[in-house]
């Protein structure tokens, strides 16, 4: 899955329709800057945003993920145009049996600490599943403390081990909301299977270190519908 391929491929949807980004953002209930980042590849449409897209310019969700692939073959004779209609019939097979055999599946990412908002994609096919973060909002009570600096990592934890997969940026004398607010948070991670939550989990884990170097840590465990690994 390539975020750049479904961000192109929804500007093409859009501007096929003659819309521009304020429009579109209005018909979908969000800000203009939210389809600017999705049509540049910096983040992607949550999966109710997905099911309003695939509505409005009536495709399948699936096409949007896949984002589009096409080429535009100039044929100058007969023999050109029976070989490539052959290769069009085999491919069409290929297709058809690629359909046939890898199917999607699409949720949205929650978490069980109520003081943080996550918004992320979980998507699964046959033989590879990926998570993405998009970002992450602080809803919890009013904390003014300018930390020395602060910095978030998505981490999988197995047993009593973990490991760091995805990292965001760093930044110093903030507090929690401001630096939630600000930085780009984009993390993604992908597997063969869904090991990261059948046999492990994953959590995103925020540093805060004081002026006194004391560092507070922030757990945000990730949660998808108990079925989408099945």
């Amino acid at each position: 899955m390539n975020q750049e391929n479904i961000g192109k491929y929804i500007k093409k949807l859009r501007k096929e329709n003659n819309l521009s980004q304020e429009k579109l953002a209005d018909k979908l209930g969000v800000t203009y800057q939210a389809v600017s980042k999705w049509e540049r590849g910096l983040n992607l449409p949550d999966m109710t945003t997905l099911k309003e897209i695939s509505n409005l310019f009536n495709v399948n969700i699936d096409d949007i993920i896949n984002g589009e692939n096409s080429k535009k073959i100039k044929l100058n004779n007969k023999i050109y145009i029976i070989v490539i209609t052959v290769l069009i019939f085999l491919i069409l097979i290929g297709i058809i049996y690629f359909s046939k055999n890898n199917t999607y599946s699409v949720n949205d990412i929650e978490s069980t600490n109520n003081n943080f908002k996550v918004v992320g994609t979980f998507i699964k096919s046959n033989n590879k599943t990926n998570l993405i973060i998009n970002s992450v909002d602080y809803k919890g009570e009013k904390d003014n403390t300018k930390y020395k600096k602060l910095s978030c990592d998505l981490v999988e934890i197995k047993g009593n081990s973990k490991e760091k997969v995805s990292s965001c940026k760093s930044i110093t004398n903030s507090t929690l909301k401001e630096y939630l607010e600000n930085v780009d948070i984009k993390m993604d991670y992908s597997a063969n299977n869904c090991t990261m939550f059948s046999k492990s989990k994953l959590t995103i884990e925020i540093q805060a270190e004081l002026e006194n170097d004391k560092l507070l840590t922030y757990n945000i465990p990730l949660e998808v519908n108990k079925n989408s690994c099945s």
